[in-house]
């Protein structure tokens, strides 16, 4: 019986365990849902940003996004104009990087919601660096307006030759150790961003089976190819202790050399074969875990 085997059965027997205690009781909140009708607060409307921290890649000459703005309450009856002022405190963009169109929101009469929409432009931008722009809501052209959430702060930045592999990826590793039994769903909440300390060569991965442990890689833009050093930790994603990162075979042996695989800069695709994993603490530290060939693919960009 191998030790990946073993691991399997007692996590099984675990499971089924656990499983036994689990209470059937389920506690459901309820909560008042949105009525147009309702005209409780009168000419009052309330302004709710649901991304009022947002991050923006600047990957083509002029981005264009949006920032939806809920209102709920009262609804307005006739078209109301909501200026946007900049929190200088909050911005470190400068005024030609940026435009925000009309210079305002406007909420549509008879409507509940307004868009945010801005405009950033890449060449004002050093790759690699974070910039944020502080906004909030000012007075609106009619009606009164209650809006505590009205502010927010848009995080922005150049990814440069990167920008291709920088995103929300998923990623599945097929095992070498049981091809189809072993295969595993690393998720599909990964995120790949620039390593700050060499953004024009670096990613960072982070996000692996949910674990927030970074895991450094080389991109070479020229050839397309990526490369990861080996004895990284990617954090305790099976329950045994920490697991580290290196190069491997068909017959689950590691070796402590670079993984190296490829790129693809038209999908942001990124494939990595033979990607060992050595328990590295814990009571099995030493033993081997898996190797697998690993694809991640962009979820969203």
């Amino acid at each position: 019986m191998t030790m990946k085997t073993y691991f399997r059965i007692f996590a099984t027997f675990l499971l089924g365990a656990t499983m036994l205690f689990v209470s059937c009781e389920k506690n459901e909140e309820l909560t008042k849902p949105y009525d147009p009708n309702d005209k409780s607060l009168g000419t009052t409307f309330v302004i709710n940003n649901p991304n009022k921290n947002v991050v923006v890649n600047v990957d083509t000459a002029v981005t264009d996004f949006t920032i939806d703005i809920l209102v709920w309450g009262a609804v307005p009856e006739t078209d109301v104009t909501i200026p946007v002022e900049i929190i200088d405190s909050l911005t470190t963009l400068s005024n030609e990087a940026y435009e925000i169109v009309g210079g305002s929101v406007t909420v549509p009469a008879g409507k509940n919601s307004a868009q945010l929409k801005v405009k950033l432009y890449r060449d004002k931008f050093t790759p690699g660096v974070y910039y944020s722009l502080g906004y909030k809501l000012g007075t609106p052209s009619s009606g009164n307006v209650y809006a505590p959430n009205a502010m927010g702060v848009i995080q922005s930045f150049n990814p440069g030759p990167l920008a291709p592999w920088v995103g929300n990826y998923s990623a599945f590793a097929k095992s070498y150790g049981a091809p189809g039994d072993w295969d595993e769903d690393w998720g599909e909440d990964i995120q790949i961003a620039l390593d700050p300390n060499d953004p024009l060569n670096n990613i960072v991965i982070t996000g692996i089976k949910g674990k927030s442990t970074a895991l450094v890689a080389t991109i070479d833009v020229q050839n397309l190819t990526i490369t990861i050093q080996p004895g990284q930790l990617i954090g305790d994603i099976y329950g045994y202790g920490d697991v580290a990162v290196y190069l491997g075979d068909a017959d689950l042996n590691l070796y402590n050399a670079p993984l190296v695989g490829t790129v693809n800069a038209e999908t942001g695709e990124i494939h990595v074969d033979f990607w060992g994993h050595l328990l590295a603490t814990g009571d099995y530290a030493g033993s081997v875990w898996d190797v697998f060939d690993v694809t991640f693919t962009p979820v969203s960009k």
